[in-house]
């Protein structure tokens, strides 16, 4: 268990959804806010792909945050905001969700810069 110290980064999900009608009557598809916490990050650095004959950095780490009774909604189909502090404005694809064994906490693999 991460003591109240860990948790120095806010963080926003989001899900994928349909806001109101844009001016030629199609739905428009965009992330949608559903909830803002605060949440402990480990980086994990130094990993490069090579796809398509190009190098590609991406950004991996390991996000945790507090249970609560929300969080069994969130899904590795949702996305992860930076909200604040030195990665503020990154968004990252949710890799993989796992409650700590008390189930006080979830921990969650993150990546940017990949499809979802």
């Amino acid at each position: 268990m991460l003591s109240a110290g860990d948790y120095r980064h806010s963080v926003r999900f989001e899900r994928r959804g349909e806001s109101p009608i844009d001016g030629f009557g199609n739905p428009v598809r965009d992330w949608v806010p559903i909830v803002t916490v605060r949440a402990a990050f480990l980086p994990r650095f130094g990993r490069e792909t090579v796809a398509s004959g190009r190098q590609e950095s991406t950004f991996t780490g390991t996000v945790t945050v507090r249970s609560w009774p929300g969080s069994q909604d969130i899904t590795a189909a949702d996305t992860i905001v930076f909200a604040e502090g030195p990665y503020a404005g990154r968004k990252a694809n949710i890799r993989s969700i796992v409650p700590t064994p008390d189930g006080h906490e979830i921990e969650m693999v993150i990546e940017e810069g990949v499809a979802l």
